[in-house]
């Protein structure tokens, strides 16, 4: 038996649906990597400076390499958006949020006083608080604060072991010591 592709269940065509709510996502996607600068203000070029021939030049203090013939501003990232990836332009002021929040305002200065950060006494890190229960379990581990009881003196064999100058072998003389066993099952 033959089908067809009129008998089957196969739709004639394309159907679309559900466009704008996807179109709406893509352009919002879209716009994070466009930045929010116009045409007036471009960002400046990020290239790194190749090292400038000083071989066979009769001046080489003088600098050769080629100048940039549109005028930038300086790029602020409080002004304006630029999705940068690796590289931010060189010019503009850097903001380091980070220093703020390590509370890094001076260079490391030995001897003096504003080069340390010093947290006020009344902050966390001086007044601990801890939090308790109002009823209080049982300790299910009984010797587990309790200070062990440990004697001064020396065993009563420690002078006679590993005296002798042939055959000093330490572990036979303690397994030979009963007077040992029996002080240390005392105590």
């Amino acid at each position: 038996m033959e089908c067809t592709s009129f008998q089957l269940p196969i739709p004639q065509g394309i159907y679309y649906g559900q466009n704008e709510n996807l179109d709406s996502l893509n352009r919002n996607l879209y716009e994070r990597n466009v930045p929010d600068i116009n045409a007036k203000s471009m960002l400046k070029p990020n290239m790194d400076a190749r090292s400038i021939p000083t071989r066979n030049t009769v001046y080489p203090v003088y600098d050769q390499r080629v100048r940039y013939k549109k005028s930038y501003l300086d790029y602020s990232p409080e002004s304006s958006f630029a999705p940068l990836q690796s590289n931010a332009p060189p010019s503009g002021y850097k903001v380091n949020i980070e220093s703020n929040l390590r509370n890094q305002y001076f260079a490391l200065q030995h001897g003096a006083e504003q080069g340390v950060y010093v947290p006020s006494s009344e902050s966390d890190l001086y007044k601990v608080q801890v939090a308790t229960n109002s009823h209080s379990e049982p300790q299910p581990f009984a010797n587990l604060f309790a200070f062990p009881r440990m004697t001064t003196e020396p065993p009563p064999l420690a002078n006679k072991i590993g005296n002798d100058t042939f055959h000093n072998c330490t572990q036979t003389q303690l397994r030979n010591a009963s007077e040992l066993y029996s002080f240390l099952s005392k105590n």
